[in-house]
């Protein structure tokens, strides 16, 4: 039986069959055997109640002439009958269309997960194998090299840690993201003032670049509150202005404001960095995408920042907007609703 199945599932796709070909094959013959049974029991109950009424009627119209009204009840159900199963097979070939399609439809949102989910894999996989790599071949260099001195050791190491520091930071983001997007427990959403959360990002910010020649200066920092979690719109603050830093140039600036507007609060970004062309704007907050590739091995976010933001923000029933400009900076305009509105 499994042999037949086989070769109906690869007649059926034209192909050998995968998961969900096979998947949506079986159940669309679940459709139809449920279909063909209601269909069954209809046209019987259908059938017989016909002719159980057709035969009292002729019975009380023709009551002296019992075998003309047999006659014709056996004739007038024939042609019911005929009619019937013409009712039937055409509604046994829509079952099998409609009911092809409708597991297509029924079965498209678990494939586009599990793709995501292997999309979301390889590139993990990925993004963890190139600083193996690095590392990897940065210590077999100095260790096959018998001239290799106690500072190149040393240098070797440094840029180990690097990596490692580097990989640490994109599984802490992983485990951000997966929390964010699966997170089934209840969220605790509290009032928070964004004016004094934002400046307790940049002051943090500020300590962990100190060495970085990008000044981060706070312009405006209306006080208002808005309803959320404090942990996460911490690190929507931090992951913003800190791209605002990694993506800038010599020099460069980071201006941050607060802004309440009495209908919600906005939290406003600008930066002289080296911007985002129009081309990757649209899939800037696609995990694991990197609007500029040439910078990507420098900072720790591995592209997964602003997937991370994105969620957050729906998440608080907010909204963010980003306009660019190629080599000219970036900016960012995030609102969330005040509290009462």
């Amino acid at each position: 039986m499994k042999k037949y199945w086989k070769q109906f599932e690869a007649l059926v796709t034209g192909s050998k069959a995968d998961l969900f070909s096979s998947a949506r094959l079986r159940l669309t013959v679940y459709y139809l055997l449920i279909m063909t049974g209601v269909l069954i029991v209809f046209s019987a109950v259908l059938y017989f109640s016909f002719a159980y009424v057709l035969k009292d009627n002729i019975d009380t119209q023709f009551p002296d002439v019992p075998d003309q009204g047999d006659e014709a009840i056996v004739q007038t159900m024939s042609d019911a009958k005929d009619g019937i199963v013409v009712i039937d097979l055409t509604a046994f070939a829509l079952t099998i269309v409609l009911g092809y399609s409708l597991a297509g439809r029924t079965l498209r949102p678990i494939e586009d997960v599990l793709e995501r989910q292997k999309e979301f894999s390889a590139n993990a996989s990925h993004e963890l194998r190139t600083p193996l790599a690095v590392m990897k071949s940065e210590s077999e260099i100095a260790l096959k090299n018998p001239g290799t001195s106690s500072s190149e050791f040393r240098k070797v190491i440094e840029s180990n840690l690097e990596e490692i520091n580097r990989m640490s930071q994109m599984t802490e983001n992983l485990l951000k993201l997966s929390r964010v997007e699966a997170r089934k427990e209840k969220i605790y959403f509290s009032e928070v003032d964004l004016g004094e959360l934002v400046r307790d990002a940049v002051n943090r910010i500020k300590s962990r670049n100190f060495q970085k020649e990008i000044s981060i200066e706070i312009e405006r920092a209306d006080p208002g509150k808005i309803l959320g979690n404090q942990e996460d719109l911490v690190s929507v603050a931090s992951n913003l202005i800190q791209n605002g830093v990694d993506y800038n140039q010599p020099g460069g600036a980071v201006r941050v404001g607060v802004e309440d507007n009495k209908k919600e609060m906005l939290l406003l970004i600008e930066d002289t960095g080296i911007g985002i062309s129009k081309e990757d704007l649209p899939h800037i907050f696609e995990r694991f995408y990197k609007a500029d590739k040439s910078h990507s091995r420098n900072f720790s976010n591995a592209g997964i920042g602003l997937s991370i933001v994105k969620r957050i923000i729906d998440k608080h029933s907010g909204s963010i907007k980003i306009e660019s400009v190629l080599g000219k900076g970036t900016k960012i305009v995030v609102s969330f609703p005040l509290v009462g509105t």
